[in-house]
C-alpha cells in the first residue's frame, strides 16, 4: 500500500479502483491522466484536454484534433454551434475575421472559401445558403448573393439586380418584379 503512487514507472492514481494506472483508462470515473496532480480524472482541468488516444490530459491537441473548451477533450469535429479552427486548432463559436474565415454549416469548419450553393456573409462571419434581408438581421439594407464569388454583397454589381425573394443578383428580374435602374 502507498500514500501516492510512484514516479517510476510513472503511474496515476485511480480514485475508483484505488490503484496505481500506467494508463488511466476507466471512462466511468476517471479516463485521462492529470500530469501535474497524477491522478486520474474524468474531466480534464481547464486549458488541458483529454486526448483520447494518449489518455492524457495534454495542453494541445495532436494534429488533426480541436480543443474544445466546454469539455476540456480533444475532438474530430466540433459540435454545433463551433466551427473547427484550422488556424488556432480550436473549436470556434465565430470564424476569425482577421484570416477572413467563414464557418461551413455543412463541415462544421473554418473556411476561405465557402462552398458551392452558400455566400460568404461577413455580418455573421459564415457561409449561408441565403443572405440576410434587413428583416433578419440589424443592418439597414437587404443582402444578395452574388454567385461569382460565392458572397453576400449590400449592392449587385452592374448590370445586375438584387432579387428580394431569394435575395440573389439577377441579370433579369423575373415577372412581376421590375429593374429599378
Amino acid at each position: 500500500c502507498v500514500v501516492q503512487c510512484p514516479l517510476v514507472p510513472l503511474t496515476y492514481a485511480d480514485n475508483m479502483t484505488r490503484m496505481c494506472l500506467s494508463i488511466c483508462n476507466n471512462v466511468t470515473e476517471g479516463g485521462y491522466a492529470n500530469n501535474k496532480t497524477r491522478v486520474c480524472v474524468q474531466k480534464c482541468p481547464d486549458q488541458t484536454f483529454g486526448d483520447i488516444t494518449s489518455r492524457n490530459c495534454v495542453r494541445f491537441c495532436p494534429e488533426g484534433w480541436y480543443s474544445y473548451t466546454v469539455t476540456n477533450l480533444c475532438v474530430r469535429e466540433c459540435p454545433s454551434p463551433f466551427f473547427s479552427d484550422p488556424t488556432t486548432e480550436q473549436c470556434v463559436r465565430r470564424c476569425p475575421v482577421a484570416q477572413l474565415l467563414f464557418g461551413e454549416p455543412f463541415g462544421r469548419t473554418c473556411t476561405a472559401i465557402c462552398p458551392e450553393g452558400t455566400y460568404a456573409d461577413f455580418n455573421s462571419q459564415e457561409c449561408v445558403v441565403q443572405c440576410p434581408s434587413k428583416a433578419q438581421t440589424l443592418l439597414e439594407y437587404d443582402t444578395f448573393g452574388y454567385n461569382l464569388t460565392n458572397e453576400c454583397r449590400d449592392e449587385c454589381p452592374i448590370p445586375l439586380y438584387g432579387w428580394p425573394v431569394t435575395y440573389v443578383c439577377v441579370d433579369v428580374c423575373p415577372d412581376p418584379y421590375y429593374e429599378n435602374i
